[in-house]
């Protein structure tokens, strides 16, 4: 019986080869997931512990079986904890934005003023419990509309409550004094942009109709000079999917690092524009998410890749003290004040508490909280084998069934759907690689992703670029020649402002580089990355340097992505049209989807043609 464990980047970290072992390690893992299978072994994947499983049989029959979340059932860990871990605090219901998938219908409401009285009764009341509390600013309105009572406020949270984080959604269209106070005063700041101009300004509207855009990238800007860490946060609109390209390099260029795409809650003014199927939702992500790791934007992927904290459920509801305008409190910050009756139907579900103006004091229904909170082992999810949504967000399953108890269909796919293809993808990026490759279709020369694809066109550096240049570099370049390659680079780069353009480059040496020919290199692909180009060396430097230089070549290898040895390089083979790999060297293989990953095709490679390696290199 033997198992192996692996990290997120498909490194080894441990042999477990008897029972006891793996007990107890699939016991700090709680569940896990089916990924695949690798030559005979199973893949398995705990979340909570962001590890990988290779199991054989024998280990799984005996000990892992027991712990697969398709068998296991989930119930929330029991709370001695009697207060809350969570407050959020509304402070007007006002808005200037007017956002065409807003689920609160913000910019259309009347702005009422929070009155500090009952604010600050919630934070006296919310410091009997001595537990731990995240702040929460976010919802239907823009909380540096009240910029004066929001200081106050965490002024005065910061005295009474032993605050874990302060955490602040923006629209980013504010003053240059909220800007500033944000970023000294925010833990986790989000900023809302749905990318360029074009996009955004149609989807996120002022509340006259103005764009936008102006107010957020000045924020941006400014939070950027001020060195504030914040996440940029796009709504997956068809819009935005059908230009990720386009978003993802905007972003970039304008200095973002951190960004999450979540999708849109099909309530509010949601209901009035077309609302992408759980399926493109489902692969728009996915490209997303691919393009923003080749092209170095963070994304936050909390929300695809759930953290696996099984003893705990996803929503808060029941552990979060939602105070709105009217000086009601609900277990779910959707919740801004007694208007919501309206734009949000059967919300008052949620409301378990007031406050008492005769007694200057809040009155809780305890047995409502119970309830919210025994949300996770009333939800009837039946035979799911996902769970780790545990049972959704209850204000969708409640407007779209009518109870907060029955899953809303469209979430519970959306959610688990989106997981399993990035289990999918993550499995065969670090365990497979068979892509990124080439492939051929119809005539033409294509960079196949698992998710995007770019059609290349061979070229010289003095020829003329289109598409995606793939440029054949054929001897070790000076540095005269180097520099005007990059000035043409960039101008293509510049001249194509609304997608990301892919550069391939081929270096084959028809002598030994030197030194400097490698310093050369070094500076070329610097400024090309300084630039935001989206570029990739398709074959290994190793072979075309002395082995004396093998750690400043493994520097750039790491840099850059840059092959480092035959098995990775790119040109080692082609899919051709009929689906079968042809190698470098003009031999044919068999059909790419016969072979298991790239190690196979390249053993494959070797074996047929006697070679320790590509003659090219050899």
């Amino acid at each position: 019986m033997e198992t192996n464990a692996f990290n997120l980047e498909g490194k080894k970290i441990e042999r477990i080869g008897e029972k006891g072992g793996l007990k107890r390690e699939l016991d700090k893992a709680n569940v896990i997931f089916f990924a695949g299978k690798k030559r005979g072994r199973k893949i398995y994947y705990s979340p909570k512990l962001k590890r990988f499983y290779f199991m054989d049989e024998e280990a799984y029959e005996t000990i892992g079986k027991h712990y697969n979340i398709a068998v296991k059932q989930l119930r929330e860990k029991e709370r001695k904890d009697r207060g809350f871990s969570g407050a959020s605090f509304v402070f007007s219901g006002k808005c200037n934005l007017k956002c065409i998938y807003c689920y609160g219908r913000g910019g259309e409401r009347k702005a009422r003023k929070a009155e500090w009285k009952k604010i600050k009764a919630a934070i006296d009341y919310l410091s009997c419990f001595k537990e731990p509390i995240v702040l929460v600013f976010r919802g239907a309105e823009e909380p540096t509309l009240s910029l004066g009572l929001l200081k106050k406020t965490i002024e005065y949270a910061n005295k009474k409550l032993k605050i874990s984080a302060t955490n602040l959604s923006t629209n980013g269209v504010i003053s240059e004094k909220a800007c500033k106070w944000l970023a000294e005063n925010i833990d986790e700041l989000q900023i809302a942009l749905d990318g360029p101009p074009e996009i955004h300004d149609r989807q996120r509207p002022l509340k006259n109709g103005k764009p936008s855009s102006p107010h957020v990238i000045r924020t941006i800007k400014r939070l950027q000079k001020m060195g504030k860490d914040f996440r940029v946060r796009g709504t997956l609109t068809k819009s935005l999917m059908e230009n990720a390209g386009y978003a993802l390099r905007y972003l970039k260029e304008l200095g973002v690092k951190k960004a999450a795409f979540l999708p849109l809650k099909p309530i509010g003014r949601a209901e009035e524009i077309e609302i992408p199927s759980v399926e493109e939702e489902k692969m728009g992500t996915m490209r997303i998410v691919e393009l923003a790791e080749h092209y170095g934007i963070d994304i936050d992927l909390a929300t695809i890749f759930p953290n696996g904290n099984t003893e705990k459920m996803g929503c808060s509801i029941g552990y979060n003290f939602a105070l709105g305008v009217d000086g009601k409190v609900a277990g779910c910050p959707m919740y801004t004040g007694s208007e919501d009756t309206k734009v949000l139907p059967g919300i008052e579900e949620f409301i378990f508490g007031h406050f008492n103006e005769n007694k200057e004091r809040f009155e809780i229904n305890w047995e409502k909280v119970s309830r919210m909170r025994a949300f996770s082992d009333k939800v009837m999810c039946g035979l799911c084998n996902f769970k780790l949504c545990w049972g959704g967000c209850p204000y969708e399953n409640l407007h779209e069934t009518g109870n907060i108890f029955i899953p809303s269909a469209r979430y519970c796919s959306s959610n688990s759907g989106r997981f399993r293809e990035m289990l999918k993808y993550h499995v065969q990026k670090t365990f497979f690689s068979k892509k990124p490759c080439l492939f051929e279709k119809n005539g033409k020369l294509i960079y196949s992703m698992y998710y995007n694809e770019f059609e290349m066109k061979k070229t010289k550096p003095k020829g003329r670029f289109s598409k995606n240049p793939f440029i054949a570099i054929e001897a070790p370049p000076e540095k005269k020649a180097l520099c005007e390659l990059r000035k043409k680079i960039l101008s293509f780069h510049r001249n194509n402002p609304k997608r990301i353009v892919l550069f391939l480059l081929s270096l084959d040496f028809a002598r030994k580089g030197k030194e400097e020919d490698l310093e050369a290199l070094t500076a070329f692909f610097s400024s090309l990355k300084s630039g935001n180009v989206f570029f990739k060396a398709t074959r290994p430097l190793r072979p075309f340097f002395d082995k004396s230089l093998g750690k400043k070549i493994e520097l750039l290898e790491k840099e850059y992505g840059i092959p480092r040895n035959c098995c990775e390089c790119l040109e080692l083979f082609t899919v051709q049209g009929n689906h079968r790999v042809r190698f470098c060297n003009g031999f044919l293989g068999k059909k790419f989807a016969e072979f298991e990953d790239r190690d196979s095709i390249y053993a494959f490679f070797e074996k047929n043609n006697n070679v320790e390696g590509c003659p090219k290199h050899s």
